[in-house]
């Protein structure tokens, strides 16, 4: 679905919830994700397609419990420092956090 999205120009928002960031087996003995969770899945995804394609998505008002580090949105700060101690690209961590999103609301508001 990833790689569909992708190809039709689309973003993914990256949900914080354990549920789509760990596997079935974890997410059920372990309620516990971090900063560098969230970041291992949008590393996972941006090997997959590339970092055009993903921003993020949170659903602070929708998961049961926020990743340590992202408790709430005033913490988001900590999901540009992990991926810049990656190696990610200001140009990047732009796309990630909205240029993508804009991106494709310019497409769609023409």
């Amino acid at each position: 679905m990833i790689k569909a999205l992708a190809e039709m120009g689309g973003v993914i928002g990256m949900n914080f919830s354990p549920f789509f960031l760990l596997p079935r087996e974890e997410t059920l003995a372990s309620k516990h994700v971090t900063v560098q969770t969230v970041v291992d899945h949008i590393n996972h995804i941006a090997e997959l397609v590339g970092t055009d394609y993903m921003g993020l998505g949170s659903d602070y008002d929708g998961i049961p419990y926020p990743p340590s580090g992202l408790e709430d949105a005033s913490k988001i700060f900590n999901i540009i420092l992990e991926p810049v101690r990656r190696g990610y690209s200001e140009g990047d961590l732009k796309k990630i956090l909205g240029g993508n999103f804009l991106r494709v609301m310019g497409k769609i508001l023409k």
